[in-house]
């Protein structure tokens, strides 16, 4: 038997979507500690780039439990080889190779990679120091803490329209730019 519960009025949908994530996030952040104190799977990263664009690329072999780093802004991902499992604010699907996906900044994934992978992100700045990359794309340990257990949920940054974090892009991108070529 499922309990159900209808809620009164247009924002206690965004109000209990808030409470969920806050209660989300602090226990995926409780698992990401717990998993520190595992022992840890290297996963190669290739750094490549052309001016103005930087492409990161992550090996991932089948069978890991992978938890992500939470991205500063919004970006691309490819799946270039693979499958996996992946959960994005407690919603589970599966990507596979050819998807193309854009997350939101502050988005953190968990993955269970079913096949070996290598997913790409692109992230649009001049700089070229993997190390100076990492800061400027990626929080920190203590900053994405403080996103975690802060208490509040931005649903306009972890969310497009249709309430999904991650749009998939079955169909062209809409944004605020213009692409041309094909695929």
């Amino acid at each position: 038997m499922t309990d159900a519960v209808q809620l009164a009025g247009a924002g206690s949908d965004v109000a209990l979507k808030a409470e969920f994530l806050a209660a989300y996030q602090k226990a995926l952040y409780e698992i990401q500690e717990g998993c520190k104190e595992q022992e840890q799977v290297e996963l190669p990263l290739l750094h490549d780039f052309t001016p103005g664009l930087y492409l990161r690329r992550i090996f991932m072999p089948s069978g890991t439990f992978v938890i992500g780093k939470t991205h500063k802004t919004e970006h691309f991902n490819m799946i270039l080889a693979g499958s996996a499992n992946v959960m994005i604010d407690g919603e589970i699907r599966l990507i596979k190779a050819g998807d193309v996906f854009i997350s939101k900044a502050g988005t953190k994934k968990v993955l269970h990679i079913i096949e070996d992978m290598i997913w790409a992100t692109t992230h649009a700045t001049e700089e070229t120091d993997p190390e100076k990359l990492e800061s400027l794309c990626i929080y920190t340990d203590e900053e994405e803490k403080q996103l975690m257990l802060g208490g509040s949920y931005d649903l306009g940054s972890g969310s497009d329209s249709g309430g999904n974090p991650d749009r998939f892009l079955h169909e062209p991108a809409t944004t605020s730019g213009s692409a041309e070529g094909g695929k």
